[in-house]
């Protein structure tokens, strides 16, 4: 063995050297991937967006938005109730004057001005 089969035995050495340090790096890069948790990952991203105090802002608005909506819904059927409300007033009332004009019987204002005298009598007395 001469001096140019050392230099040989040295190269072949240097690349089975850096040759296995390929495959050893591949191969712990491929146990990290598959040790992964990206589930894990994601929530704990999410928890440290969450910390942020322009997160917390974020959630504040979004309760303040559904608190205007649930009242705006609450008012609004309310309103929808008063309105029927209104309208079966209305109605009663239009029966009565009806009733009332039927009957020739006087109706309203008309009312109090033709009650009887025994009638003012009696509110005198409660009056006093």
């Amino acid at each position: 063995m001469g001096n140019g089969s050392g230099s040989v035995w040295i190269v072949i050495g240097a690349i089975l050297m850096v040759t296995s340090w390929l495959l050893r790096r591949g191969h712990t890069r491929r146990i990290a991937l598959l040790r992964r948790n990206p589930l894990a990952e994601a929530k704990a991203s999410i928890r440290a967006s969450e910390a942020t105090p322009e997160a917390e802002w974020v959630r504040r608005e979004v309760r303040l938005h559904d608190l205007v909506r649930e009242n705006e819904a609450r008012l609004n059927s309310r309103i929808a109730v008063l309105q029927e409300l209104i309208s079966e007033a209305d109605r009663a009332s239009a029966r009565i004057e009806q009733l009332l004009a039927e009957t020739g019987l006087p109706s309203g204002a008309d009312a109090e001005d033709r009650r009887p005298a025994s009638d003012s009598r009696r509110g005198d007395r409660e009056a006093a």
